[in-house]
């Protein structure tokens, strides 16, 4: 009588492996849906998030989408939970963090393009109209950035004496 061995799923292992190929390489030569997936092996434990991943592109049309979706277009996602979906919201607003953080103190907004490009990466995704005011230095450097109102679909209440009101508090 031959004993049978025991039929090992076809993704055991992966999670390790797109960790150690993540850590060697970087995120160069990922696919969008395997950015994603790495991501949800830290908050999805023993399930194969595959399918998952490639699911929430497939829903939501590209990476971009997923990190623009809101918490409830998230969960809505199959396989999505409230634990996934704020570990993908919390990787977004870190990043802005992170950029922020980055680019304060430079004067990196020395030109109009250099404005809108950088109001296109701050509030892209957002769905409602918002009013953000960015705190400049005399040599342009970035102070700080803040949403001072927020509106509805296509448009928003700003009181000027708001946005001086602030402006001379930042000594921008």
């Amino acid at each position: 009588m031959q004993t049978q061995k025991p039929t090992i799923p076809h993704h055991a292992g992966h999670r390790k492996r797109l960790r150690e190929r993540f850590l060697k390489n970087g995120i160069s030569g990922f696919q969008d849906y395997e950015f994603i997936e790495l991501l949800l092996t830290y908050a999805i434990p023993r399930r194969d998030v595959k399918p998952v991943a490639k699911g929430m592109i497939e829903r939501l049309g590209s990476l971009k989408g997923v990190f623009d979706a809101s918490f409830d277009e998230l969960v809505a996602c199959n396989g999505i939970g409230e634990c996934s979906a704020v570990l993908i919201k919390l990787l977004k607003e870190g990043s802005t963090l992170y950029l922020k953080a980055q680019i304060k103190n430079k004067e990196l907004l020395g030109s109009p393009q250099d404005v809108i490009n950088f109001c296109h990466h701050a509030l892209s995704g957002e769905k409602n109209e918002q009013f953000m005011v960015i705190y400049l230095s005399a040599k342009n450097e970035l102070i700080e950035t803040e949403i001072l109102e927020k509106g509805t679909v296509n448009q928003t209440a700003v009181y000027p004496r708001k946005v001086m009101v602030s402006a001379l508090r930042y000594n921008a």
